[in-house]
């Protein structure tokens, strides 16, 4: 394992919270549910610190601390183990100081459609997407393309001026989306997938531009970049180099 400071590659460089030395966080570069958890930290700006994993060779000390899923990310806080990232996430509102800024809206009805809209993100948009980078994954391109054209449409119903899911701050949703993007532009540049244009969602594209800009988001936006992607796709995935 390796481990790096909050100085770290996926880190601002300096952040202000009140548990800055008790919070370490297991991940993988290539992970977007791990991704969401380091946005979210960033987000509140607490400090972490990173342990890195490789995700095709799990570190025993993963595999022990999380033996039913045996995935990360896994955050440890005040030598607590908490799991699943959008758990993580609520847990981080819940358990960290509420002088942080709030991944979740604090009205009952906006936290509940926020919920809502995040298992929808993260079961029927990223798993899909995780599905068109195995080629034998029959449908799975076709289904992501609706999948956008309809999350559009869902964009368009909910936050038709605003350039984030719920409203003008990055907020839950985004923070479960935005890890998806690189994947989005790897997988599009290896002739996997076809996104939608611009014309066909405009809703859409605005949300990926203001995501890609937003300060929390882009540190892991370059760490996991689409040209890193394609090496770790072409190694793991397909019979041939990138390129060829």
């Amino acid at each position: 394992m390796k481990i790096n400071g909050e100085s770290g590659t996926l880190s601002p460089s300096a952040h202000q919270g009140d548990q800055t030395s008790s919070v370490k966080l297991v991940m993988s570069w290539c992970s977007p549910m791990a991704h969401q958890v380091a946005i979210s930290l960033r987000h509140k700006r607490v400090k972490f610190t990173l342990i890195d994993e490789k995700i095709l060779n799990r570190n025993p000390r993963t595999l022990n601390a999380n033996p039913l899923c045996k995935k990360v990310p896994i955050l440890i806080h005040r030598r607590r183990l908490v799991q699943d990232p959008l758990i993580i996430m609520e847990y981080m509102d819940d358990a960290m100081s509420k002088d942080l800024v709030q991944l979740l809206p604090s009205d009952p009805f906006e936290r509940c459609a926020a919920r809502y809209w995040s298992r929808y993100i993260q079961t029927k948009v990223i798993a899909t997407v995780l599905k068109c980078v195995d080629q034998d994954e029959g449908g799975a391109t076709d289904c992501l393309f609706n999948t956008f054209i309809h999350l559009d449409k869902i964009l368009s119903i909910v936050a038709p001026e605003c350039c984030f899911f719920m409203g003008d701050e990055l907020g839950f949703v985004d923070i479960v989306f935005a890890p998806i993007i690189p994947w989005l532009q790897a997988l599009e540049h290896l002739d996997t997938i076809r996104l939608p244009t611009a014309l066909e969602c405009p809703h859409l594209h605005k949300w990926l531009d203001a995501l890609k800009r937003h300060p929390s988001v882009r540190p892991s936006l370059q760490v996991c970049s689409p040209e890193r992607l394609e090496v770790f796709i072409a190694e793991n995935f397909r019979d041939q180099p990138v390129g060829q």
